[in-house]
């Protein structure tokens, strides 16, 4: 089998590290574990702070990196989690309070959330190229793929954000947070710190005794506890649709990385490297009906 080669070679963790932080992507987590349990030299090292797009980042903010990372997310459920990043946390709240353009807020139950969900997308489709009049928050149209170009654009330049995308050194995905970490982790090599050697030793496996780890090992940061849902492809088509409207160009970056993704796990089950399962069953059910729109 041809394996991705850069994805899997060893990163040594006495080098610097730049991670691009796209917004919803999971990057507070993943600076809050370089910083915290993997003790390495993070550029940007700010939880909170600048999110830089991949060309300022490597000539300015971050250019003494020796390697860059970045973490992708499913295009459907990025799009919601901004949307109750907007409508939920403080600072969503503070950034569309004074907007002239009302930010859809009926209600916090369950099928208001689809309402405004709705309402907030249908203005996007409707502001069609326009890139301004988000609420002072979010635009999710393609809001991957323009980081990953340095673009504003409704429709982004595909063939350099693929070529970006190739030239990370890491992408982990936040519909497998558990099991980037392993690879990353496995990476890192004899001299990652004890925490790492710990994790992938107890936690990287396939067998029940082993999950009680994981969850220990995981780290998360939360920013509301609101409109959760373990699930969106029940969502009415109409919304949907919607959705893929505004995600074209990233549903398209999601599938390439996700595939990359698959095959850097195949790498890391075989006998080259740690020769056990590590993306399990219970990881695979999950996500496997949630993802089949990209099909």
């Amino acid at each position: 089998m041809q394996y991705p080669s850069k994805q899997i070679t060893p990163l040594d963790p006495a080098h610097n590290f730049s991670f691009v932080h796209i917004s919803k992507c999971a990057g507070s987590t993943w600076i809050r574990l370089f910083k915290e349990i993997l003790k390495l030299n993070i550029c940007p090292d700010m939880e909170n702070g600048p999110e830089y797009t991949v060309t300022y980042q490597q000539k300015y903010g971050c250019k003494d990196a020796d390697y860059t990372l970045t973490s992708l997310r499913s295009p459907r459920h990025h799009a919601w989690s901004q949307f109750t990043m907007c409508k939920y946390s403080t600072w969503g709240k503070n950034r569309t309070r004074n907007n002239k353009d009302l930010f859809p807020r009926s209600g916090d139950k369950y099928e208001d959330d689809e309402v405004d969900f709705d309402s907030w997308l249908g203005h996007f489709v409707l502001l069609g190229n326009e890139t301004h009049n988000h609420y002072e928050c979010y635009n999710p149209v393609n809001f991957q793929t323009r980081a990953l170009t340095s673009e504003r654009r409704y429709v982004p330049n595909m063939a350099l954000a693929m070529n970006r995308q190739k030239d990370f050194d890491f992408v982990a995905l936040v519909e497998f947070v558990h099991e980037s970490q392993c690879m990353l982790f496995y990476r890192l090599g004899n001299n990652a710190p004890p925490a790492a050697i710990s994790y992938l030793s107890k936690s990287c496996h396939c067998e029940e005794e082993h999950e009680e780890h994981q969850k220990n090992g995981t780290v998360h940061v939360q920013y509301h506890n609101m409109g959760k849902r373990s699930s969106l492809r029940d969502l009415p088509p109409a919304i949907l649709s919607k959705v893929e409207i505004l995600t074209l160009a990233d549903s398209f970056i999601y599938v390439n990385a996700l595939k990359n993704f698959m095959d850097e796990m195949a790498w890391l089950e075989s006998d080259e490297a740690l020769g056990r399962r590590v993306v399990c069953d219970n990881a695979l059910k999950k996500w496997e009906l949630e993802l089949a729109y990209l099909d």
